[in-house]
């Protein structure tokens, strides 16, 4: 079989894959709030460690080691650290959105495929609007908070408050 390696598609391929990391960095800076910079070079390996980590270890491991890095090695907080990883999760879930409609409409799939599409286009249109109402209505959110006055959980609602402020 290496007889038959044509090294233009093996050279596409390698390119294709290391531009994933700096398309996948470059989004990473971009979703940082504003008064938030990193070195390319910094967000870069906090891509590559996430991409590494994720590949091998089990359920998340990847995105939380990559919270972890940009909150307390870049120094920008847990609550950026956490809005920069949602709003990538919200790119890639309407990736995965805009994917599985064209499957749906393209091809002939089975209907018990096409329900579970649509049972996980329903869990990605649901993360969108949880997403979309803490980005633009977390003033609101924790004014209502505050006056529920639940002081063990007044920490949660400071938190969740400063992370959806930063998904800008």
């Amino acid at each position: 079989e290496l007889k038959n390696i044509r090294p233009f598609w093996l050279i596409l391929a390698v390119m294709g894959n290391l531009l994933i990391m700096v398309f996948g960095t470059s989004q990473w800076i971009n979703f940082l709030p504003r008064g938030y910079h990193i070195r390319f070079k910094n967000m870069l390996e906090i891509n590559a460690l996430m991409a590494m980590t994720s590949n091998t270890v089990p359920f998340l491991a990847g995105q939380a080691l990559a919270v972890v890095l940009l909150a307390k090695r870049e120094k920008v907080g847990h609550a950026v650290a956490l809005s920069v990883m949602a709003l990538d999760q919200f790119a890639e879930g309407f990736a995965k959105m805009s994917l599985f409609l064209l499957v749906v409409l393209l091809t002939p799939i089975p209907d018990w495929m096409k329900q579970g599409i649509l049972l996980a286009f329903v869990g990605i249109f649901i993360l969108f609007t949880v997403l979309f109402f803490f980005a633009h209505r977390h003033q609101q959110f924790k004014a209502f908070m505050d006056k529920q006055s639940h002081p063990r959980l007044e920490k949660v609602w400071n938190f969740i408050s400063r992370w959806a402020h930063h998904m800008e």
